[in-house]
């Protein structure tokens, strides 16, 4: 368990006023995940989303092991400019997956332990 004890007030209010607004999107297999031609959508879906990252849209993509989800995307763009562009993709536009775009807030430095 972790102890928080130590974490005064203006500590959390220091890191809060760190905060930048970005958009995290949650990809949920769609209705069509195994739709014929889906071993060519899908494999174009992920390319796009590596191109993503690579030119820094993406900060985070997290690749998802489960049935109904696909992935998260932490992306550095508004909401309204994440669901433009995930409108886009191959596997929305097929309907293997759904985006489900939301505001968030994140503290610029954070990163996934390598």
């Amino acid at each position: 368990m972790i102890s928080y004890e130590h974490v005064t007030p203006d500590q959390v209010r220091e890191v809060a006023a760190t905060a930048r607004p970005y958009a995290v999107a949650l990809l949920w297999w769609g209705p069509q995940r195994h739709r014929d031609g889906a071993d060519a959508i899908e494999p174009e879906h992920q390319r796009r989303m590596v191109a993503l990252r690579d030119a820094g849209t993406i900060a985070v993509l997290c690749p998802a092991d489960s049935e109904r989800l696909a992935g998260v995307a932490v992306m550095v763009v508004d909401a309204d400019e994440a669901t433009a562009i995930m409108a886009e993709d191959p596997c929305v536009r097929a309907d293997m997956i759904r985006a489900e775009v939301h505001r968030c807030y994140g503290f610029p430095g954070d990163a996934l332990p390598g």
